[in-house]
């Protein structure tokens, strides 16, 4: 049914008058000799196809196509196909001697069981089996083909002391033919004509064969030519090597992300990697990376560079605001084993950056505190405390670190805030640096204060 179909089809193409030729002029006695295989491959090798009936091959001009093809079948006409004028294939082994491709001792019917020798003493089979059904399938081998000057590309091989003919024959133009002509183009005999048993190693015979009368490039082929930019033959289209039509390589600097590529592998191809904050990697965009993202360790959770740990443990340890004799003070408390260093860092009040004018910033660069030491800030300070009550910032920054509310300053809760202090009273941690986030459980007021010691 399928064989129906397909030359149902060939019917039509066969009575649709055509606009302009095409590349293969395949001339046919009978349409059911038609060999659709051939059709295909020369399809795949990019060649359209058109049909010559034996009857109108004297009225056809055969200069508008790019090579004749003879399958294999009695032609009436094949004294009249013009050969010897144009680029050929010839896959008929029953009128070689009308086109000039056999002499004397003409041309012989082998068994399809014969191995093949290519020039390099290659061996390979024709056929993929030597029998179907109970029939024996055969080749073509022009057995005076060394005579006539013919270049043989495969012969039929029994044993070194046979010549057996060859089945793939290369005749270049300007040689003379056996029938008295003069090849003015290039001729392949192709004597392998049982083509639906093919190998693979066959099929690449006959597009060697086609690229020969042709002399157009054929992608696949493992030789780079014509338009080729690469041929890394049945390796084409893997990655590493040629793409399938011959146009560039698959590798990286193809312009297409490949599956074996990555932004890692080829960022020419797939972009630039994003940054993956955790993989101890440094990326774009990222000021530091751990190998985790965990905060104060140094390198947040978003890769940025944290001040060092002890910076988020320094406490606004005591305090006093209204002194009987001196100046107010605070002191700062660094709980931890390493020495902290101030600079960037400000206290401010109510009057500072945060609720205020700015006015009551007071910067501590230059300053440090020690291990477990203390340090008090008297003179320094560039604001005064209110005694009724005020709000204590500590920062690294623009980080707050620490902040203290005591008396009546309303920060918007005041039922948390810490005591005042009388005069001449201090208020402090106890214990000594607790920080519980809750001022009025944290802080109590000293009658005697601990200024630079631990409360």
């Amino acid at each position: 049914m399928k064989k129906v179909k397909f030359f149902l089809g060939l019917f039509l193409i066969l009575i649709i008058p055509f606009v302009s030729a095409s590349d293969v002029a395949y001339v046919y006695d009978s349409v059911w000799k038609i060999n659709d295989k051939i059709v295909d491959l020369f399809l795949d090798l990019g060649l359209d196809t058109e049909f010559i009936k034996c009857s109108d091959v004297s009225s056809t001009d055969f200069s508008d196509y790019d090579l004749i093809f003879v399958g294999n079948e009695w032609m009436m006409c094949a004294s009249e196909i013009p050969i010897n004028e144009n680029p050929s294939v010839v896959m008929n082994g029953r009128n070689t001697k009308d086109f000039g491709l056999s002499g004397r001792r003409g041309i012989s019917t082998m068994s399809g069981g014969v191995r093949l020798k290519d020039n390099a003493d290659n061996f390979f089979n024709a056929y993929t089996q030597s029998k179907y059904s109970r029939r024996y399938l055969t080749l073509y081998s022009l057995s005076d083909y060394q005579s006539n000057g013919f270049v043989k590309i495969a012969e039929s091989y029994m044993n070194s002391n046979l010549d057996l003919g060859a089945s793939v024959v290369h005749i270049n133009s300007g040689t003379f033919l056996t029938n008295g002509e003069t090849a003015n183009e290039n001729i392949c005999f192709f004597g392998l004509h049982e083509t639906r048993f093919w190998t693979d190693e066959t099929e690449k015979l006959f597009n060697e064969c086609v690229e020969f009368v042709t002399e157009i490039s054929i992608c696949g082929d493992g030789v780079v030519e014509g338009g080729e930019v690469c041929d890394d033959g049945g390796n084409n289209g893997d990655y590493g090597f040629c793409d399938e039509d011959c146009s560039g390589m698959i590798d990286c600097g193809d312009g297409v992300c490949d599956a074996e590529e990555d932004c890692s592998t080829c960022a020419n191809d797939c972009g630039v990697c994003g940054s993956v904050c955790g993989n101890n990697i440094l990326e774009n965009g990222e000021e530091c990376d751990d190998g985790n993202i965990e905060d104060y360790d140094g390198c947040s959770s978003i890769c940025k560079i944290e001040e060092e740990e002890a910076d988020i443990s320094v406490k606004i340890n005591e305090f006093v605001a209204d002194p009987d004799v001196g100046n107010e003070w605070i002191e700062l408390y660094n709980p931890t084993d390493g020495l902290v260093d101030l600079n960037g860092w400000t206290i401010e009040d109510n009057t500072g950056s945060t609720y205020g004018s700015g006015g009551g910033d007071t910067e501590l660069d230059g300053l440090v505190i020690s291990a477990l030491g203390y340090l008090v800030l008297e003179t320094e300070l560039d604001f005064a405390l209110t005694n009724g009550g005020d709000i204590i910032i500590l920062k690294n920054g623009a980080s707050e670190i620490d902040r203290v509310t005591y008396g009546n300053y309303d920060d918007g809760n005041k039922e948390d805030n810490a005591l005042k202090g009388e005069k001449g009273k201090s208020v402090g941690r106890l214990p000594n640096g607790v920080d519980t986030n809750a001022d009025d459980v944290d802080f109590v007021v000293f009658d005697v204060p601990t200024k630079g010691f631990a409360n």
